[in-house]
């Protein structure tokens, strides 16, 4: 799966793993080739989603909680507008498949825990900017405890 978020940055799978990769432009036997090259692994598309904000926000030049929110706020906006506004996610079956082996796999697909069927990925990176808000909260509460 390829799912372009930006000019320079795509979300990737591949049959282990997801991954966010960077546009690259090399010079190959005289001729220009343009690449995607993956740089950080996933186990699934919402730590994906999520690593893309983060990173987003770790290379940010943001000095205030108010600045780094924003941050948040731009990386979460340029992955919406990247991502399509809805996926399913849905177990397949063979025709052969044995009722022990669709009971397994709908058990991982509801393991996958990527949010509610066809919510958008907006809704679900929401949660990102909500888990900072309350880490920050949280590191303000320990640091006035001492």
């Amino acid at each position: 799966m390829f799912l372009r978020i930006d000019d320079e940055h795509a979300i990737t799978s591949d049959q282990h793993s997801w991954s966010i990769a960077e546009r690259k432009t090399r010079k190959r036997n005289g001729r220009t080739v343009t690449e995607w090259q993956p740089f950080l692994w996933f186990p699934t598309l919402e730590k994906a989603c999520s690593g893309f904000v983060e990173r987003a926000l770790r290379l940010s030049e943001a000095q205030t909680l108010a600045e780094a929110l924003a941050e948040v706020d731009r990386a979460v906006a340029k992955l919406c507008a990247g991502l399509h506004p809805a996926f399913d996610v849905a177990a397949r079956f063979s025709a052969d498949a044995s009722e022990q082996d669709c009971a397994a796999a709908r058990h991982r697909a509801a393991k996958l825990d990527i949010g509610a069927i066809a919510a958008t990925p907006c809704e679900r990176l929401e949660s990102v900017r909500a888990r900072l808000c309350e880490a920050q909260r949280d590191d303000w509460t320990k640091e006035g405890a001492h």
